[in-house]
């Protein structure tokens, strides 16, 4: 029988983060700590960008989100109505070492 080899596909490459769902992750720093409970920052960004996952540390934030409704520019103008600041999202390109 004859062999074929295969040309065609991803290949997935080491390091690269692959997305087959429209889903992009962010990551932020914030420029001052989150508050947390009801009412705090934590809760009003949650709100303001209604991500699919995320979780906050003190002065940082990791999210999933709709590729198809976020980009760094929206998220940055729905945190920043939050916080008064200037925080930029940045778009993660590996889920390794993900703290912000």
């Amino acid at each position: 029988m004859a062999s074929i080899t295969r040309t065609n596909g991803i290949g997935h490459a080491d390091t690269t983060l692959y997305s087959t769902a429209q889903l992009d992750v962010y990551t932020v720093t914030l420029g001052a700590s989150a508050t947390f409970g009801v009412g705090g920052t934590a809760e009003k960004i949650a709100a303001a960008v209604q991500p699919l996952m995320i979780e906050f540390d003190d002065d940082g934030v990791i999210m999933v989100v709709d590729g198809h409704a976020h980009d760094a520019t929206s998220l940055k103008r729905a945190i920043n109505a939050v916080t008064g600041g200037s925080e930029t999202p940045a778009l993660a390109t590996t889920l390794k070492n993900m703290a912000p």
